[in-house]
């Protein structure tokens, strides 16, 4: 994390109370294929690397992708 604090979880089901905090400076690795949820109370900046394809695929097919997330 570069600033902020991101709140991340596992499962496909969202669950705040069961999401880690990792604050600036901490490193994270999400295992391939993860189910996981994830997001900020605050302005929060990431860097994400990943050996090959990186992908989002949404749980809930209602669910729109925020802006600046490729489909």
């Amino acid at each position: 994390m570069l600033k902020g604090t991101l709140h991340l979880g596992y499962g496909d089901t969202l669950d705040i109370a069961a999401a880690t905090a990792f604050p600036t400076g901490s490193f994270v690795l999400v295992p391939k294929a993860a189910h996981r949820f994830d997001g900020a109370h605050e302005d929060t900046i990431i860097i994400g690397t990943a050996v090959g394809a990186w992908s989002t695929l949404y749980v809930n097919p209602d669910h729109t992708a925020p802006a600046g997330t490729p489909a």
